[in-house]
């Protein structure tokens, strides 16, 4: 099951409950492609995601124990990948997962 984690088709995050990350799969290295590996979850975001990640998670993990479809921006090289973040608390960690939004996003603006 390990390797299968490690190549799904989704990004996997475990961060402490001071959001520095412990670990992430390889798709999720695979996609944001920063020379060194980021330390923090607001090293993977965009000032405006980073803003409100600050503000929603937080309170509502807190709260909840958990985080619904949470849209975030990742800043990945030279570009941005929208992404919806599903996320639990497991044994004093947070457990993340990413799913792409690309192609909805595309979508959405042509339609605007």
């Amino acid at each position: 099951m390990e390797e299968q984690l490690n190549l799904a088709p989704f990004g996997y995050l475990v961060m402490d409950i001071s959001l520095r990350i412990l670990d992430m799969n390889q798709t999720l290295q695979d996609w944001i492609d920063l020379q060194d590996t980021p330390s923090h979850i607001h090293d993977l975001l965009t000032i405006a995601s980073r803003i409100y990640f600050q503000t929603y998670f937080p309170p509502s993990i807190k709260m909840h124990g958990k985080v619904n479809e949470m849209y975030l921006t990742l800043k990945a090289g030279n570009e941005k990948i929208p992404i919806l973040m599903n996320a639990v608390v497991r044994n004093q960690r947070y457990e993340c997962v990413f799913v792409q939004m690309k192609v909805r996003d595309e979508y959405e603006n042509e339609l605007f």
